[in-house]
């Protein structure tokens, strides 16, 4: 709609600058033509009309004048109203976005809730499991000492067998010794 109305109103504009000018042309031939000729009541004449043509000149410009000033008025109307139609438009994209980028705040921050009531419960299932591993490790130290004295106790109870199983041979072989002279302390008496 735009482009076919400016191109019309340029035609009219070029018509009607066009015959001003003509107008302001033909009022300057017939000044020039009333001095050159010398006639009082001619000259006299050809300043009345050349009065009138500018007149009329004066006045399609300032028509012009004032039909440009309306149309670029309207034009601004036009461009005032797409305007507000888009700040509109983009207020209501923007109000859209406000509420979305709420949600996802909001579903963030339950997240994050959640991530943080989580990271607390591992808090505390770690300090329970280090303590469980540090009563594991005195448990072990514990046992540790126990088996090291039950092994102490083992080593002397082996080496106790070992002098019990060794005074069992000597006293085997001294009751050997000994039933082998009593048969002969028998025969004897």
């Amino acid at each position: 709609m735009a482009p076919s109305r400016s191109a019309s109103r340029r035609l009219q504009r070029s018509t009607r600058i066009t015959v001003a000018i003509a107008l302001l042309a033909l009022a300057a031939v017939v000044v020039a033509w009333g001095v050159l000729d010398n006639v009082a009541w001619f000259t006299a004449a050809s300043a009345v009309i050349a009065l009138v043509l500018g007149a009329a000149a004066t006045r399609i410009m300032h028509r012009e004048l004032l039909q440009s000033r309306r149309d670029a008025a309207a034009d601004r109307a036009i461009l005032a109203q797409d305007y507000a139609e888009l700040a509109e438009t983009r207020g209501a994209e923007h109000r859209a976005e406000v509420v979305a980028l709420r949600g996802d705040i909001a579903g963030l921050t339950t997240q994050s809730n959640e991530r943080a009531t989580q990271i607390t419960k591992l808090e505390q299932s770690l300090v329970a499991a280090e303590a469980k591993v540090q009563q594991a490790e005195r448990e072990i130290q514990r046992l540790g000492s126990r088996v090291d004295d039950a092994e102490s106790r083992a080593a002397e109870a082996i080496v106790h067998l070992a002098e019990l199983e060794q005074e069992a041979e000597t006293l085997r072989a001294e009751l050997l010794t000994w039933q082998s002279y009593e048969p002969q302390t028998r025969q004897h008496a």
